[in-house]
């Protein structure tokens, strides 16, 4: 790996005031797979990872749900049946049905455990695992619990082949995706790279969530960790910095210029010059910033 990159990234994690970023950073010297998300454009070969099914899992329960929504470990750790923080109780034998009623991931006939004891490998009608809801919630350290007794978590995607990241994207949470980054980097075989790559249905990247929904500190942590992600589009040909020009924000825009290898592209043979033209008034300076990239 470039020094200078690495020393420019743990500069910027520094700045952020982000120890996790910080310490996924240093862990991350003489990772190639990382160097291809300081540096390149991203080859789309070495990004290719199997998809993960979950029809054999089981339908979440609905106290387990409003549990891990509310980030409630201990809640969370009775319902798991944990005696202390390593180990699980399981009963198969104990497993019941139930209908969800008026929750928001209403699922009628699934298996619960409504008197039993629930599992890690339970999801919602969505696909969502528990460390879906938490890392959409922001709640860090059940987060941190759930990996370190399923590392396997991490790379887990729902029914549209989201991942953790791309739900604390959506939602802004940038200390969960420092985290997910700190600790996929120390559990993973791929490292951080595995969950960083990988995109939606529609092809979007946890970079194109983060920008799309206007969160600034965690484009700031993704432009850190991978801004090789900036040159990538969706399957609409859209880019992160069309989607920022879109959006009229400026310092979205600035963080993602600073990659000279941002990517411009829009819909239709657009561009993010065409996205900041049109709108609202007051875009001059934003298209002062795209027309004098280098």
């Amino acid at each position: 790996m470039s020094v200078d990159l690495l020393a420019n990234a743990l500069r910027k994690a520094r700045d952020l005031e982000d120890e996790n970023l910080y310490a996924a950073l240093q862990l991350a010297e003489g990772d190639e797979r990382w160097n291809a998300l300081l540096c390149p454009p991203l080859d789309p070969a070495r990004c290719a990872i199997d998809v993960q099914l979950f029809d054999e899992r089981q339908f979440m329960c609905p106290d387990l749900y409003q549990a891990t929504i509310s980030g409630s470990i201990n809640r969370v750790n009775k319902l798991l049946g944990l005696t202390d923080e390593t180990t699980r109780i399981t009963d198969a034998s104990q497993d019941v049905k139930v209908v969800l009623e008026d929750t928001p991931e209403k699922q009628s006939g699934g298996k619960f455990h409504g008197d039993g004891l629930c599992t890690l490998q339970e999801v919602t009608a969505g696909k969502n695992t528990m460390l879906h809801i938490a890392a959409e919630q922001g709640h860090v350290e059940l987060a941190k619990q759930l990996i370190s007794m399923d590392n396997t978590l991490l790379t887990s995607e729902n029914s549209r082949h989201e991942t953790q990241l791309h739900l604390a994207a959506r939602a802004g949470k940038h200390n969960i995706i420092s985290l997910v980054v700190l600790l996929a980097q120390q559990s993973l075989t791929r490292g951080a790279f595995e969950v960083l790559t990988k995109r939606s249905t529609d092809g979007d990247t946890v970079l194109h969530e983060a920008v799309r929904n206007g969160h600034e500190e965690a484009v700031q942590v993704l432009m850190t960790v991978a801004p090789a992600l900036s040159a990538e589009v969706n399957n609409a040909s859209i880019s992160p910095l069309y989607l920022a020009a879109v959006r009229k924000s400026v310092d979205v825009v600035k963080a993602l210029l600073e990659y000279k290898h941002t990517s411009a592209s829009g819909p239709k043979k657009q561009n993010a010059l065409h996205a900041a033209v049109l709108g609202r008034p007051g875009s001059y300076y934003l298209i002062c910033l795209i027309l004098n990239r280098t």
